[in-house]
């Protein structure tokens, strides 16, 4: 739709957002939806499941999301998830020591 849009072809269009981007608009997008769901893994506040959070972004698989989610960021989801963890559990200890809890 866009191309035709544009009144250009399909490859020209491809071609043109890949001169601009260095990627093809299908991998683009995705990327912006890995991205998106890896804030969303990040997201202290945010109670979903990888699950919940594969299909909010559109991928309909959640081991082909694991799979390429994990070439991207060297981690699994389930890793992420668990670091956020950490960090929460590292800062609310810190906090617990400052008020002089532990």
């Amino acid at each position: 739709m866009i191309a035709q849009s544009a009144n250009v072809s399909v490859r020209t269009l491809e071609n043109g957002f890949r001169t601009f981007k260095e990627a093809t608009p299908a991998s683009y997008l995705r990327t912006l939806r890995l991205r998106a769901a890896r804030l969303d893994l990040l997201d202290r506040s945010n109670q979903q499941s990888i699950r919940d959070i594969c299909l909010k972004w559109g991928f309909l698989h959640a081991g082909r999301f694991s799979a390429l989610y994990g070439s991207v960021y060297g981690e699994s989801p389930r890793e992420t998830l668990r670091r956020k963890s950490e960090v929460v559990s590292s800062r609310s200890a810190a906090a617990d020591i400052r008020r002089g809890r532990l």
